[in-house]
């Protein structure tokens, strides 16, 4: 590792080393995109097929939730003594979402997360904190994403009584994941 961290430093010629590396990145991530559209796994057809309301709302709803995924993520690292800004937390989200995305498993982009999180640790703060707190960030992404669809669901009149009872399994899960940290709590 501190190799890497050497060769890193030095610069080649006037060209900076970190500079290559950010080219180097934005080639990766073109470079994915076009393989992906080019394999048929991405089509752009149906994004031809929006409507320019439609683009646009989904562009608002995917901001608006990023933004709280951030905000909790701060919330929740702010309370273990980390000095991460918002925009840092966007960042590391961003970094989440992307690995999340491109390398296997679901919790791959949380791995990395937490290894991103390693530089902003203190003398206050350990590795398990860091743990703690992206699985806190997860169950209260969970929850939240339950709460709201218990939410929705009340106030759905589900034309089909073979669908009705997802509505039911679906408060039982939000009972579940509301009970779930007193349970092991008092544990």
């Amino acid at each position: 590792l501190d190799i890497f961290h050497y060769i890193l430093s030095k610069k080649i010629g006037r060209v900076n080393m970190n500079f290559i590396i950010q080219i180097s990145k934005y080639i990766i991530g073109i470079g994915l995109i076009v393989w992906l559209v080019s394999t048929g796994q991405i089509d752009l057809n149906s994004i031809a097929e929006l409507t320019n309301q439609t683009f646009i709302m989904a562009m608002i709803l995917s901001f608006t939730s990023l933004f709280f995924a951030t905000y909790r993520l701060k919330i929740l690292l702010k309370t273990q003594h980390f000095k991460v800004g918002f925009f840092e937390t966007y960042k590391l989200n961003m970094l989440g979402i992307f690995y999340s995305l491109f390398l296997p498993g679901g919790i791959s982009g949380d791995i990395l997360k937490g290894f991103h999180l390693l530089k902003y640790r203190n003398d206050n703060n350990s590795k398990t904190n860091i743990i703690t707190t992206l699985f806190l960030d997860r169950y209260l992404g969970l929850y939240a994403m339950f709460v709201l669809a218990s939410i929705v669901s009340t106030f759905t009149d589900f034309q089909s009584p073979k669908i009705e009872y997802v509505k039911y399994i679906i408060f039982v899960i939000t009972l579940g994941l509301t009970v779930a940290p007193f349970f092991i709590y008092f544990l």
